[in-house]
């Protein structure tokens, strides 16, 4: 495992790399429409995206981060 330090000048990239990674290697568990969400609509480590409804959004999020 390896620690990179919080503001360090590489801790952006290696945090979007790391978010798409774990994304690629669970392909299988999520949903299409999740996986782009991941690739599409993540700024370092915000997700930026509008639903058009609570229930799309609260599926989005349940898609995401899966309990």
């Amino acid at each position: 495992m390896n620690v990179f330090l919080f503001e360090a000048t590489c801790s952006p990239s290696c945090e979007a790399f790391a978010l798409r990674k774990t994304s690629e290697d669970n392909l299988t568990g999520a949903s299409n429409h999740d996986v782009q969400t991941v690739f599409k609509n993540f700024y370092v480590d915000d997700l930026l995206k509008s639903c058009r409804s609570v229930e799309e959004a609260s599926a989005l999020v349940s898609g995401l981060y899966p309990s």
